[in-house]
């Protein structure tokens, strides 16, 4: 609400500015540097520390262990432009608030675990991940209209001995959701889909045996053609 209020008031105080400037985005996040993302709800969470040691070689997040621009829609507000990554681990979405000066320029910062309940989605570059609350986060592939298709990323930890150094190294898995009349269900089989689908049985099957190769090369690919197979046959 008071960031709401703040914008209302420097719309109406900077309207031509703002008129000249139709990037909405944009605006957002020079308004961020102005009011500094410390004054605002996304500094709600507790504090970041790494939590597991790690080798060179692996980490506990999504693509990459450094920063990335994103953006994140938490608690009710919309956060352009803003350094977070992601744990696949913990599930959990960390976020980098920096401090600004008088000329917008960085000063320091500091991380904030965001608080899973209050982020609606984020995104990652240009993957969007949106939290299914049941599932956790999960990377939305295709919104077919009636039943919309989700990646899942995940990463197990094994704890590791190197002389009198304990670390953890980390492997990644996917998995598949399917939202249909608001409800997620993990999907990896055909019998997942008969569940969900009693009706379309037939049409599933035929999917399954005409699509091995497509299954085996390309799974991901594969999820998409029979999700739009199904929603074509709602």
């Amino acid at each position: 609400m008071r960031r709401s209020v703040l914008s209302l008031f420097l719309i109406s105080y900077c309207a031509t500015v703002i008129s000249q400037d139709s990037n909405l985005e944009s605006f957002y996040t020079n308004f961020d540097k102005i009011v500094n993302l410390k004054n605002s709800t996304l500094s709600y969470g507790p504090l970041f520390a790494e939590k597991y040691a790690r080798s060179k070689e692996t980490h506990n997040y999504y693509e990459t262990y450094q920063y990335t621009k994103g953006s994140v829609f938490y608690n009710g507000e919309y956060y352009p432009n803003v350094e977070i990554k992601y744990d696949l681990v913990d599930d959990q979405v960390i976020a980098r608030i920096l401090d600004y000066i008088t000329d917008l320029s960085v000063t320091t910062g500091l991380s904030i675990h965001l608080e899973n309940n209050l982020v609606d989605y984020f995104t990652i570059n240009t993957t969007k991940f949106v939290n299914t609350k049941k599932h956790g986060y999960a990377q939305i592939l295709k919104d077919f209209g009636q039943i919309s298709l989700f990646k899942k990323f995940q990463k197990t930890k094994t704890k590791k001995l190197d002389k009198s150094y304990n670390y953890y190294s980390f492997k990644q898995r996917e998995s598949y959701i399917l939202k249909f009349k608001n409800e997620y269900y993990t999907v990896e089989s055909k019998n997942d889909f008969y569940e969900i689908f009693p009706e379309q049985k037939k049409e599933i099957k035929q999917f399954f045996n005409e699509q091995r190769k497509l299954r085996k090369s390309y799974f991901e690919k594969f999820m998409i053609a029979l999700c739009s197979k199904i929603e074509n046959n709602l």
